[in-house]
């Protein structure tokens, strides 16, 4: 028996040339060349094969355009506006080495042109030239999306306010970008604290400063938690710079906005003092002395504390709070949540009818509210909120959207709580809410249909308020969300709920 067989080696190499001399036209060259060697096992006879191919091709593009489609150029020009005015004046140079990227935006241009892809247009990018200009030939009609970066240090001192434009290109155009020279407004924010303080430490972070230009334009950052801050501004002549006064209770603010002449400088510098309330005692004359609970029946101070997470991932969400007066609509108190780890403090001289209100850019606001009565001198309140962000299937809860006992009627403090979830919708109005109405128990057995009514009096109201990408559903008492026999679970279960269906 023998071991008749082959040892092979095998060896291919290709190169291909390609030309486009224009007008459409295309040249291919390829040749491969292949090489095998084989080798007897037997007799160690080797046999040497080698073969050569060439391929030429001609390809002739005629570019017909897609009749259904308008083709447009687009010219774009990145340039450094001295004067401030965001108009390019002849005077003004381009900035170069701008990387541009440019992408259809297909929901929107589907919307208005349908969903037929022909003439699709593919992502590019590409560096402004030393014009600070890019050029697009040839391209479709539609919604656009352009997304720019310096890169290096091309663009010296001189900044954009936005790095994207969205646009609609229905005609040829040029789009003027500019950049403004940046100006830093810097400071710091100073605490003048009284002997007699019982305030504890005060977090200076956080705190909101404005610059105002003298055409109403403005520019805001937050002090970090050494009460600096700094702001960068383009090189207008004048700027007004103000600060929000959260301890407007505690402290007084000894000037609170500042007249900025830049005049050619660079920078300036600004501080804000705020100088602690002196404590004050009064004795007044009537007081309701409770002898068995030895205590002073008045409200007094209230100290709010904790944090604000994503009520999915967990993570610190960077949140606005706010302490509203329902009766009268009015901010008693605000702050702004650390976007590290979500917590927040805020004080504020208690009432009978306030609420706690928290938002965040796509998420549902939170709404509590807040008891009144309080029996002591001060009182320090804990609460760690979740909020949902706003997915497809996320649920809203309205916490102050209940009901009477076989009523659908929409009460005052419903209206309200309505009205801050409208707020949140105009600024998603993509969003497809589901309301779904329930009932309690009792009304289960006799008067299920109430939970649909409720359901589209909430509907009803949205609509009659502007938004109607809504529609309704009834869980009727199925869904409890306590689910015991006492009045106040059954009112509680007395409810509506908003659902995303889609985004």
């Amino acid at each position: 028996i023998y071991d008749i067989g082959a040892r092979m080696n095998r060896l291919s190499v290709g190169n291909e040339l390609v030309a486009r001399p224009g007008y459409g036209w295309t040249l291919f060259f390829t040749n491969t060349i292949g090489y095998q060697a084989t080798t007897d096992k037997l007799t160690e006879d080797k046999y040497k094969y080698s073969n050569m191919y060439f391929e030429f091709r001609i390809r002739k593009e005629f570019g017909f355009r897609q009749p259904r489609f308008k083709y447009l150029d687009l010219t774009v020009f990145f340039f450094k506006d001295l004067n401030g005015n965001g108009i390019r004046e002849k005077e003004e140079p381009g900035v170069e080495n701008v990387l541009v990227s440019i992408d259809k935006d297909y929901e929107m241009s589907d919307s208005l042109m349908g969903t037929d892809r022909r003439g699709e247009f593919y992502a590019m990018e590409f560096l402004s030239d030393m014009n600070g200009m890019v050029q697009y030939r040839n391209i479709v009609n539609g919604f656009y999306n352009i997304k720019f970066t310096p890169m290096g240090k091309t663009s010296g001192n001189f900044v954009t306010d936005n790095s994207n434009l969205r646009f609609h290109l229905d005609k040829s155009q040029t789009i003027d970008i500019p950049f403004q020279e940046k100006n830093k407004i810097f400071g710091q924010v100073m605490m003048n604290r009284s002997k007699l303080s019982n305030l504890g430490n005060i977090d200076i972070s956080n705190i909101k400063v404005t610059a105002t230009d003298t055409k109403g334009k403005m520019f805001s950052t937050l002090t970090d938690k050494s009460g600096k801050f700094v702001i960068y501004v383009p090189n207008v002549e004048k700027y007004t710079v103000s600060i929000n006064n959260i301890f407007r209770e505690h402290f007084e603010l000894e000037q609170n906005s500042f007249e900025v002449q830049l005049n050619g400088y660079k920078q300036f510098e600004l501080t804000y003092i705020f100088t602690e309330k002196q404590r004050r005692i009064n004795f007044a004359q009537q007081l309701n002395f409770d002898s068995q609970s030895q205590q002073v029946q008045v409200v007094k101070r209230t100290n709010l504390g904790g944090s604000v997470k994503d009520g999915t991932t967990f993570a610190a969400i960077k949140a606005v709070v706010k302490i509203v007066d329902e009766s009268t609509g009015n901010v008693v108190s605000e702050t702004v949540t650390d976007g590290r780890t979500g917590a927040f403090y805020i004080s504020f001289i208690s009432g009978p009818d306030y609420r706690l209100d928290v938002t965040s850019d796509d998420y549902w606001f939170y709404s509590e509210k807040l008891v009144g009565d309080q029996l002591s001198t001060f009182m320090n309140i804990n609460r760690d909120i979740s909020l949902t962000p706003i997915t497809v299937g996320s649920k809203l809860a309205l916490r102050n959207v209940t009901f009477e006992r076989n009523d659908a009627t929409l009460n005052e403090e419903a209206k309200v709580e309505l009205s801050r979830m409208l707020e949140v919708l105009a600024t998603n109005p993509d969003i497809r809410i589901q309301i779904v109405g329930h009932c309690d128990d009792i009304e289960g057995i006799d008067n299920v249909k109430i939970a649909e009514e409720r359901a589209k009096a909430v509907m009803k109201h949205l609509m009659a308020n502007g938004y109607s990408n809504v529609e309704h559903s009834a869980e009727g008492p199925f869904q409890p969300l306590v689910n015991e026999t006492t009045e106040e679970a059954r009112k509680l279960n007395r409810r509506v709920e908003a659902i995303v269906i889609s985004k």
